[in-house]
């Protein structure tokens, strides 16, 4: 007989295991977006331009981390399958693998600190000040980026046995700790000295790194169904180069999504006629707000991940595809119910983030908002499908969905919003990429499933 982790997300009723998995997973990545919220929050009440420097730095900081979370997904299906088909041996390699290359991946990081800094220069040529700001807080980001590669990976190998929860109790820990950090280090409390911008970037690392150790210590101590002193592999091989060949397409799948959300930003300050800075302010604080609907989408992305992936490798993928459609359901919900909150107390929320914003910069995160909200619904459909893929071995059609749809999206963006100058024209052309991209996904699953065609046949 299946133990009750075996069992939970592959048998009983589908929608109703989906969304006791997939809850959890869903407001712990909503907290993880928290991380970019409250680093906000305090940084608003610093000098002018402090909003603009953070906000484009943590957009690039950003991409190592979807780039790692690429590497995880594909280590959450493999050990969703492995689960699902009771291979215990092989689950505990995988994990083995991801938590070893979370350590790994800070090398690269470190190589691109430079070129890190010179995308944040081409934002701020002229004001010394806020390139300073952004320059500081990228840099102690990058370095610091182990801290959130390991608490990714601790978090991953959770969510292969179908465990939420404790992903969910570890980000709310660690946010928690990131906002008493913030009070300290940013404005000099308890003897530490103000560190304005920096101390923002080191409180989030430091709660993430706190929170990371406390995973591992989970993870040694073991459940149930995570025993790694009992399941040693007693076989010479090693997944890291699976791990590597599908991390990189979901990685450059997700660079895409991310690459297009900077350079259209771009766009649409070269149309701004003047100052861009406030601008970029509004949009920042709005786009950081919202940051919390795109992480809860990713929740239900990665929940989806796991319950193809389990039912996948128990040999059902009629139940597979519905815990799919579940969870684009409810991340389609959520979403909507965050974003339509967002927007009827969106002069609330930008107070909280930035109390002093002048009026110019309130305009332009609700002229943002007005146009990208009504398109979250269509935003969670992709994310949420393109991670079920995922789960089911089919890491190359994301890839070539999201380079079609955004590769195209750049040119319109890059025409409408200059010929003539019209920065909203640019919002537009990212809601109707989002749309093309939900309507193409939920077609592929439709007329061509969940997994490869070799591995149907097989």
């Amino acid at each position: 007989m299946k133990s009750s982790e075996d069992s939970s997300l592959v048998e009983g009723g589908i929608v109703k295991a989906t969304w006791r998995f997939g809850a959890p997973l869903a407001a712990g990545l909503a907290l993880h977006g928290l991380f970019n919220f409250v680093d906000l929050a305090f940084v608003g009440r610093l000098d002018a331009g402090a909003i603009a420097a953070v906000t484009v730095a943590g957009v690039i900081v950003m991409i190592p981390m979807l780039l790692f979370d690429a590497v995880t997904g594909v280590a959450v299906a493999e050990m969703a399958q492995a689960h699902g088909a009771r291979d215990r041996t092989k689950f505990h390699d995988v994990a083995r693998e991801v938590l070893r290359l979370s350590w790994i991946a800070a090398i690269p990081c470190l190589l691109a600190i430079v070129p890190f800094q010179m995308v944040l220069a081409r934002f701020f040529p002229n004001d010394m000040a806020t390139l300073k700001a952004g320059t500081d807080y990228l840099d102690i980001m990058t370095l610091g980026s182990v801290s959130m590669f390991v608490l990714m990976s601790v978090a991953a190998v959770f969510r292969g046995v179908g465990d939420g929860r404790t992903p969910t109790v570890l980000l709310l820990g660690a946010n928690l700790l990131n906002m008493l950090l913030n009070w300290v280090m940013m404005f000099g409390h308890w003897g530490c000295p103000a560190m304005g911008v920096a101390g923002a970037a080191w409180a989030t690392v430091i709660s993430r790194g706190i929170a990371a150790l406390i995973g591992l210590f989970l993870l040694q101590r073991g459940t149930s169904a995570i025993q790694f002193g009992r399941h040693a592999s007693s076989r010479a091989i090693s997944y890291v180069g699976r791990l590597l060949r599908g991390g990189v397409l979901v990685a450059l799948q997700l660079s895409v999504r991310v690459v297009a959300q900077l350079v259209i930003m771009g766009f649409a300050a070269g149309a701004v006629v003047g100052n861009s800075t406030p601008m970029v302010d509004g949009v920042g604080v709005a786009t950081r707000l919202d940051m919390v609907t795109v992480f809860t989408a990713l929740g239900w992305g990665a929940a989806a991940t796991t319950v193809v992936g389990q039912n996948l490798g128990s040999g059902q993928p009629d139940r597979a595809r519905r815990g799919l459609w579940a969870c684009t359901a409810f991340a389609i919900v959520t979403g909507g119910i965050i974003a339509l909150t967002l927007w009827i107390f969106r002069v609330e929320c930008f107070a909280i983030m930035a109390p002093d914003a002048s009026k110019e910069v309130l305009d332009a995160g609700l002229r943002y908002w007005r146009i990208s909200l009504p398109f979250f619904p269509l935003l969670a459909i992709g994310a949420v499908i393109s991670r079920g893929l995922v789960g089911g071995g089919r890491t190359a059609v994301p890839l070539v969905v999201d380079v079609l749809i955004y590769g195209l999206a750049l040119p319109a963006a890059a025409w409408f919003s200059v010929t003539p100058p019209h920065a909203e024209r640019a919002w537009w052309i990212q809601g109707a990429a989002h749309a093309a991209a939900a309507l193409a996904y939920i077609a592929i699953v439709v007329f061509s499933g969940l997994t490869p065609r070799r591995s149907r046949a097989l």
